[in-house]
């Protein structure tokens, strides 16, 4: 099937022609190929694959290239800012939305990372020890430690109501209002590693676990006063779904989830109030994903 799609006519087709096609893959210069769902091509041998993510509480595009993570309030400037952290280069990863703004980022080798993240409320100089921020994201922040802005490595040593104090390390020319402030922690309540994560209903779903990947692992559900929910595997509400099948993704649309295998797709509306299990439904049973990068929601629709 290499002489293209005719979708005008099913008659008078030349051999090697079609005219429809269910769970195909179109690849430019290789005409089609049909399968049980659709394939990504990605050379991930490659040390500068680069995996976006856009933020929405903070509006910032992030991205894994080669072994960093960075960001970009600007990414149309072509200027991205690393945060500090260096993972495995060839692999597969996924990022994740708190309902706080920080960013959570998992794959199956490197150690999970949650990025806590802010913007500065006042214009930083050179010259200031103090850096502020809102008194709503202050208490994301280490007691001491050390957070990069517009890449630049800055240590401090206390925090306060809205500040971080004792700082060192500013460079020259200083930063501006509204710049991404970020810090990178390891925290003990995320255990898990997969390949694909999701944000629903204030939990974070994680999928793809190596020799677990029929398993959708549920954190805690988050609240305002228990915003470290959102990354606890552990206890206060955690919960293991089982699928007859190995899970590849999963995408949220509006307030249900779907969650795709290689050759079925399930539907899930939510958790029961009772019992707390999520409530799930085979939908399709012939056609899945390859891999977690083949399942988007567009319009509404996945």
């Amino acid at each position: 099937m290499d002489l293209g799609l005719d979708q005008q006519s099913s008659k008078n087709l030349k051999l090697g022609q079609i005219y429809s096609g269910q769970s195909a893959r179109y690849e430019t210069g290789g005409g089609i190929q049909t399968g049980p769902g659709f394939r990504l091509i990605e050379d991930f041998s490659s040390s500068n694959a680069v995996f976006p993510f856009e933020g929405t509480v903070f509006p910032a595009l992030w991205c894994k290239v080669g072994t960093n993570i960075q960001q970009s309030l600007d990414p149309d400037s072509g200027t991205f800012w690393g945060i500090g952290l260096t993972l495995t280069a060839a692999q597969r990863g996924f990022f994740v939305e708190q309902g706080n703004g920080d960013i959570h980022y998992i794959n199956n080798v490197d150690n999970r990372v949650r990025i806590a993240v802010a913007q500065n409320t006042v214009a930083i100089l050179a010259t200031d020890t103090e850096i502020t921020v809102s008194a709503d994201w202050i208490g994301k922040f280490a007691a001491s430690g050390t957070i990069y802005i517009r890449g630049d490595s800055i240590a401090y040593t206390g925090v306060n109501a809205t500040q971080l104090t004792g700082v060192t390390g500013i460079q020259a020319g200083g930063h501006p209002i509204d710049s991404i402030v970020t810090q990178t922690t390891t925290p003990g309540t995320l255990a898990r590693i997969g390949t694909f994560c999701l944000n629903y209903e204030n939990r974070m779903l994680l999928g793809g676990r190596l020799r677990e990947d029929s398993i959708l692992f549920c954190s805690a559900p988050e609240d305002d006063d228990n915003p470290a929910f959102f990354y606890d595997f552990d206890a206060n509400g955690t919960i293991e779904v089982a699928f007859p099948t190995k899970l590849r993704g999963g995408v949220t649309v509006g307030g249900s989830v779907y969650l795709a295998g290689a050759g079925s797709l399930f539907l899930s509306n939510g958790f029961d109030v009772t019992t707390g299990q999520m409530i799930k439904k085979r939908i399709v049973g012939e056609y899945g994903i390859y891999n977690e990068r083949c399942i988007v929601s567009g319009e509404g629709v996945p």
